[in-house]
């Protein structure tokens, strides 16, 4: 048995059961009473796993994140207490499909999406996904570089709010999105 996968689901159902306000998510099917177990004892139990065993830091996240993208992603870095992954513009949907769905991220909202102009870099303009994780209170950038003549793919199809972000940056920039409605 692999020791750091059950610490991570133990840490994963204490995790689960103390922010359901402490109330049990399979108390229904299983009669606790029987087998003479207190639900408030495991509850117990579980807010002790969590403080003996704290998540990943600060530093070991984006080390984390830049291993499990592969070579979907140029960089991650921690920028002022928040997450940002650089990548580019032919990987866009596969990290952000990543990051809304894998169980150590979970950001299922697009919050805003911009672009930055830069006149004087090779490749002028930077796309900027801002994520949010409502389950971890985190927030994760995601930047891609492109040229005047370099399309980006929607990624309407992941976050449907990105319609709206990316017919503005279509207006304001001229940054063309591939596949958008």
């Amino acid at each position: 048995v692999n020791t750091n996968f059950t610490r991570t689901c133990s840490r994963n159902l204490a995790t689960a059961l103390v922010t359901q306000g402490g109330g049990l998510p399979f108390e229904s099917a299983f009669d606790l009473d029987t087998q003479n177990v207190d639900p408030k004892s495991i509850l117990e139990d579980c807010k002790k796993t969590l403080a003996e065993e704290p998540g990943m830091g600060e530093e070991e996240f984006p080390v984390y994140l830049y291993e499990i993208l592969g070579g979907a992603c140029e960089k991650v870095m921690m920028e002022n207490g928040k997450i940002t992954v650089y990548t580019d513009a032919e990987n866009i949907g596969r990290i952000l499909n990543f990051l809304k769905n894998h169980t150590m991220t979970q950001c299922k909202v697009l919050t805003d999406m911009t672009a930055v102009d830069y006149p004087m870099k090779e490749q002028r303009f930077e796309v900027v996904y801002m994520l949010l994780s409502l389950r971890y209170n985190n927030r994760i950038h995601v930047k891609l570089s492109v040229d005047d003549f370099e399309g980006v793919p929607s990624v309407t199809d992941i976050f449907p709010s990105a319609n709206w972000c990316e017919r503005e940056i279509w207006d304001m920039f001229g940054i063309f999105f591939s596949r958008a409605p």
